[in-house]
């Protein structure tokens, strides 16, 4: 739910090769079920999509270990 400004600023600052959603008005945070603790904060999680459909899920992202879920989730994806 951050602003775009603020998504475009943390995309540049880790080089990130991928665009990053802003969903200020939480339409997305309410369609994939995210939760919120403040009307504008909402839990980390993250969302595989492969071929139009949730492939993968990560209801509680920590920032240690995110990277490598993310890795092994997407190799089995794509076997």
């Amino acid at each position: 739910m951050d602003k775009i400004a603020d998504q475009k600023k943390f995309k540049d600052k880790n080089n990130l090769p991928f665009s990053l959603l802003s969903d200020r008005d939480g339409e997305l945070v309410k369609a994939y079920g995210v939760k919120k603790f403040t009307p504008k904060i909402c839990g980390r999680e993250s969302f595989i999509i492969h071929n139009g459909k949730i492939a993968w899920v990560d209801r509680k992202a920590s920032p240690k270990s995110h990277t490598s879920k993310v890795l092994e989730a997407l190799e089995k994806i794509q076997k």
